[in-house]
């Protein structure tokens, strides 16, 4: 009998296919344990990840222990719509832990990895809040804790690096509490008339204007004048789309769940852009498109679905949305410098977005030279983005929504706006801005940071990572 020493006999095979099977089996149970610390708050996060991948029952029963002011029909219903995104958590590594959050690497179904923060009640090891970021953060040496005045410091110079650098223009603030602890402004507002960008300078906020909408419609849910089942035709009876009109509803559009696309495509690219200065102006571009799903099986980011809330919103106040939400969100808040302004290039307070991008939408060119984005953004945003505000205003927005001066705190929870730990960005051509909010450092100081920057994403997105990442070591 000759037998071929080159690979193994049946059995053999077999057996290491089943000891790999077990180790992998064994490895699968043991990473969980093994990267997530063993301290009261690893051991609860370690709860939220067996209950997340175990199913609803679990979920559910997870929720009973942690008591919330959301309703639970509402808490399971955001379980279900990150259920479907993600399918399953596996955490990878520890990411940074401090003595109020921990961050995680984490991996989900589909094998891409993201970063999952958990931030916990002083009083309890008890969750109150997650924000996850698709963004991977570069790793850092671990570095330890440091006096608050010498992270500012580091935070300066790196901005000023990346400014010298020709990478940043814009403004940075940072705050503790209501307190401004340092800002600083950087580049040009208008580099053909040397026009220096300021402290108070309007930047462009392009999606973060999205928030501004969702506070509109906590504030109608709140006053009894819509409900978040409600139908796009109870409001909009023409409505080009008659399965929008329905089938979708208010809260599919605010999670981008209704299968309504875009508005920058190329018909939008190809428009004359001082002509778009009203909602209605922007229905051209994709209401009478297919959608892309049904509505409710699928998700997937909508421009043309936040100028549908917005035209939601004037139906049912009587007023164009821009004079809502100057009445309702910015005057109501005390943000003095914010609006829905035309974009002209002739106010030097408003700064140039500036880009090497050919369209919304498109990559920059190789080798392409700054240049204004005045041709190819709308002569007014909409509610789907594009509001002028400075820094300032921002944290002053914040401020009002943690203290609910603009809609009731489980309202804000309906429409996923959470204050206390609150991150939003905005990017398009020459526009990139964005707010953290609730970052907890070494010290158990609370930071709010806000940078707005005239230059393509990610310069603005970029450098809040890295500022967040230095703010937690400060003691």
């Amino acid at each position: 009998m000759v037998m071929n020493l080159s690979r193994p006999s049946l059995t053999e095979a077999m057996m290491k296919k089943l000891l790999c099977l077990v180790l992998l089996l064994h490895a699968a149970a043991l990473w969980p344990a093994d990267v997530i610390p063993s301290n009261p708050h690893g051991q609860f996060v370690r709860q939220y990840f067996d209950a997340f991948n175990g199913g609803e029952a679990a979920m559910r029963a997870f929720f009973e222990k942690t008591p919330s002011q959301t309703p639970m029909d509402e808490r399971v219903a955001r379980y279900r719509r990150m259920k479907e995104d993600l399918v399953s958590l596996t955490p990878v590594r520890v990411a940074g832990e401090d003595a109020g959050s921990l961050s995680l690497i984490v991996r989900n179904a589909a094998g891409d990895e993201l970063s999952m923060t958990f931030m916990f009640t002083p009083d309890r090891p008890q969750i109150a809040g997650i924000r996850i970021d698709r963004g991977m953060p570069q790793q850092q040496p671990a570095r330890p804790p440091e006096e608050e005045s010498a992270v500012l410091g580091e935070v300066r110079s790196l901005v000023e690096q990346q400014s010298k650098a020709g990478e940043f223009s814009g403004t940075v603030l940072i705050a503790r509490g209501e307190d401004v602890l340092w800002q600083g402004a950087f580049g040009f507002a208008n580099q053909v008339a040397h026009i220096a960008n300021q402290t108070d300078t309007r930047f462009d906020l392009g999606s973060i204007a999205k928030a501004f909408t969702r506070v509109a419609i906590a504030q109608l849910v709140d006053q009894g004048k819509l409900k978040l089942t409600d139908k796009v035709g109870a409001y909009l009876p023409d409505y080009p789309n008659q399965t929008v009109r329905d089938q979708v509803t208010i809260e599919q559009l605010l999670d981008m769940r209704s299968g309504i696309g875009d508005f920058f495509g190329e018909r939008f690219r190809q428009a004359p852009k001082d002509k778009i200065r009203a909602l209605r102006d922007y229905l051209p571009f994709f209401a009478s498109d297919p959608l892309l799903f049904p509505p409710g099986t699928g998700q997937q980011y909508s421009n043309g679905g936040y100028v549908v809330l917005g035209l939601i919103i004037e139906s049912v106040t009587g007023q164009s949305y821009y004079d809502y939400v100057q009445k309702n969100v910015f005057e109501r808040a005390g943000m003095k410098n914010s609006e829905f302004g035309l974009r002209t290039g002739n106010d030097p307070k408003q700064a140039i977005g500036y880009t090497r991008r050919p369209g919304v939408g498109l990559e920059p060119l190789p080798g392409a030279e700054l240049h204004s984005n005045l041709n190819i953004l709308p002569a007014r945003g909409s509610s789907a983005g594009s509001a002028q505000s400075t820094a300032a205003d921002l944290l002053t927005f914040v401020e009002a929504l943690s203290k609910g001066k603009l809609a009731g705190p489980t309202t804000l929870e309906k429409v996923d706006l959470h204050p206390g730990g609150m991150g939003i960005a905005g990017g398009a051509a020459g526009v990139n801005a964005a707010v953290d909010s609730g970052i907890l450092s070494a010290g158990r100081a609370t930071y709010t940071v806000i940078v707005m920057s005239n230059f393509d994403p990610p310069s603005a997105e970029g450098l809040i990572e890295q500022i967040r990442g230095l703010l937690r070591r400060a003691k």
